[in-house]
């Protein structure tokens, strides 16, 4: 492997993982929160959001893409404007607090030992600190075993946060059938917006995501996805944007060890194996033994 594939295959692979593709139903998903936030600001009634969608569709993505819109409260972005907390799997009100107060640069040395005295600091700093947005992701924890009485808890100290702020909260997690709803109906009358982040269906809109991903991908020929690839590409990942990333970062770099400057049927082929071929779930889609693809031009 050359330096110059070498450097061309790493920067393909950050190209590929931080590319942001504004299919429609992720647009209307971002455009709804922004919207949210922009009559928030002017109102005193309470907004907010959910965002379903299973895992690998992108939700991390929706946030970091909305954090960076949402902007920070000066030009050095020092102090964001939008905090972002991950429901971990043993919940409490006490990590919900101490987790925001990080965000807001309360370190722990300084905090009151309370966590009445602790939540008074919060929404003090939420106030003075100005903060438009508060994403909570992975929020079907909340709901899943012993931890819905915590989960309670939490929600019903969220909407607490809600009303004293006007911060505008959205909640994100795997699909289901109103769970958020039945733990607390009160928060989510206060974020009445329902986004939904699906799998692609193998049809023109998949393809079109693969061509706008491979236009992202300006350092390595990763078009043969969408030109060729792409139902056993959507097999391989089940139509999901994280898995399909994990693939061609994969396949960019078995190519690249072969001398390549794109992609092609042998590198994802060998991806597949290396990603999701112990799983036994799905049958290699693609073929080994294949004309390899053309070194793209430097």
């Amino acid at each position: 492997m050359t330096s110059q594939v070498l450097s061309a295959a790493h920067l393909a692979c950050q190209q590929i993982g931080q590319a942001v593709v504004l299919h429609d139903a992720f647009k209307q998903a971002r455009d709804t929160i922004i919207d949210l936030v922009e009559v928030a600001e002017i109102s005193r009634t309470p907004f907010g959001a959910s965002v379903m969608g299973p895992s690998g569709i992108g939700k991390n993505t929706l946030i970091s893409a909305l954090q960076q819109q949402v902007g920070s409260a000066d030009l050095l972005g020092a102090r964001p404007l939008a905090l972002s907390l991950s429901i971990q799997a043993t919940p409490s009100v006490g990590q919900v607090i101490a987790s925001m107060l990080t965000q807001l640069s309360f370190p722990p040395t300084i905090r009151p030992a309370k966590i009445y005295d602790q939540s008074e600091d919060l929404i003090s700093a939420l106030k003075e600190q100005r903060i438009k947005l508060l994403f909570i992701n992975e929020v079907h924890h909340l709901t899943q075993g012993q931890r819905k009485l915590s989960g309670k808890t939490i929600t019903d100290y969220l909407k607490l946060v809600v009303d004293e702020t006007n911060i505008v909260v959205v909640m994100l997690g795997v699909a289901g059938g109103g769970y958020l709803e039945q733990l607390n109906d009160q928060l989510f009358s206060r974020a009445p917006a329902r986004c939904k982040l699906e799998p692609f269906s193998a049809n023109d809109k998949w393809i079109g995501f693969l061509q706008a991903l491979a236009n992202e991908c300006r350092a390595f020929d990763i078009h043969i996805a969408h030109r060729k690839f792409s139902r056993q590409i959507h097999r391989a990942t089940h139509g999901l944007i994280r898995p399909l990333k994990q693939l061609l970062e994969i396949a960019v770099h078995l190519a690249a060890k072969r001398g390549l400057l794109a992609i092609d049927e042998q590198s994802l082929f060998d991806a597949f194996a290396v990603l999701f071929g112990a799983s036994g779930s799905v049958a290699n889609p693609f073929l080994k033994k294949v004309v390899h693809a053309a070194p793209a031009a430097a």
